[in-house]
């Protein structure tokens, strides 16, 4: 769900296996709500038409964990070097002209294909904000709940990059904010909780640990603070998807498995950018890549619809596929006319609308002194 490019200097960094991990994420979540999610409206559960399917299909839940580390190693990436400005046009710019479009689309498509789910036309427009968690408003597609922690994670890259910090304190905030976020919610500190997303926290800061080794070199402190944050990611996030798919699916999972799951999600990422994995080049995978944020965008409410009306012609599997095909071909038509040039456009816009009220500020601070 983030961008796998950013200028450093006067280089430009690309992960292409980064990016055919991102789209290999996203399927992965497919195939959780497709072939293991007891969809309402879908034929007999996959569990007993197809246990074999349903028993690797269920891990696909994990995916939304393999897109938090990968975000914590991105996102630090596209920020660092980068005013203030420039790395909220660049993350507004990414997220919304897409979501946009997944919000009206679902809507529409829901109305229309699914008239006993009547549309909320307030729920519609306080979504399209992206905000509406915060206004205690149901998401349109319940995908969306993924996008409102990567916000969260966004606003405290943001202010951390501010005080443009050295290496050292980089390490440092990876190492204290998970355990600052775990006993805000040990002790009942909601807000706080919330804010430094407790659950979510050791994801992001494994992939932001992960990034400090990349860019500043290998050492045992770097190591020893991304095994901590890979460790609290095993105790604390990985044992919440566990339950997930157990109180979704009625199938329990082993601590072992999710275990192995958890360190699975850092691992992939480690071996895609700091050994000689990260040198693969490849546009397929670029282009794989972008399909990523709105194949995630709009596969869930829309592809249980389509597989819903497939299925009595086709059977269950051949619907699936077709529909996943054919939702990654809509994902590329969005990517490809709306996410780049609106994308763009809006970048440019809010950069040099930013741009302009920070040097309006400052002018006016000078008078004032």
């Amino acid at each position: 769900m983030v961008e796998l490019q950013a200028a450093t200097g006067s280089r430009v960094e690309r992960f292409s296996l980064l990016d055919g991990l991102r789209f290999a994420a996203a399927l992965a979540v497919v195939a959780y709500h497709y072939l293991a999610f007891p969809e309402p409206g879908l034929g007999a559960p996959v569990s007993s038409v197809g246990p074999e399917v349903f028993r690797f299909a269920k891990y696909g839940a994990f995916g939304v964990d393999l897109f938090f580390v990968i975000s914590g190693f991105v996102i630090l990436m596209s920020g660092l070097g980068r005013s203030a400005g420039a790395f909220v046009a660049s993350r507004i710019s990414r997220l919304y002209p897409a979501y946009w479009l997944g919000v009206l689309s679902t809507a529409v498509v829901v109305a229309v294909a699914a008239p006993g789910h009547p549309v909320d036309l307030r729920q519609v427009l306080v979504n399209l904000t992206m905000l509406h968690p915060a206004f205690g408003v149901g998401d349109v597609d319940p995908v969306y709940w993924t996008l409102w922690i990567e916000l969260h994670f966004y606003v405290i890259v943001g202010v951390l990059l501010l005080f443009k910090p050295a290496p050292s304190v980089l390490l440092a905030f990876a190492l204290a904010w998970p355990v600052v976020a775990a006993l805000a919610q040990l002790t009942g500190s909601d807000l706080l909780a919330t804010t430094l997303i407790a659950p979510h926290a050791p994801l992001f800061a494994a992939g932001m640990a992960v990034f400090c080794i990349y860019r500043y070199g290998s050492n045992s402190i770097a190591w020893l603070v991304l095994a901590f944050d890979t460790a609290f990611a095993v105790a604390v996030s990985t044992p919440n998807i566990g339950a997930s798919i157990a109180r979704n699916t009625d199938s329990s999972m082993s601590s072992t498995a999710e275990t192995v799951m958890g360190l699975a999600c850092v691992g992939v990422v480690v071996l895609v950018t700091l050994t000689p994995l990260s040198r693969v080049s490849g546009r397929w995978l670029t282009t794989l890549g972008a399909l990523t944020y709105p194949l995630y965008l709009l596969h869930q409410n829309i592809g249980v619809l389509m597989i819903h009306a497939m299925e009595p012609v086709e059977g269950r599997w051949a619907a699936t596929g077709v529909t996943t095909v054919l939702l990654c071909g809509v994902a590329y038509v969005v990517s490809r006319y709306v996410e780049r040039p609106v994308g763009r456009a809006l970048r440019r816009r809010l950069e040099g609308d930013l741009g302009a009220l920070a040097g309006a500020t400052r002018r006016r601070s000078r008078r004032a002194a």
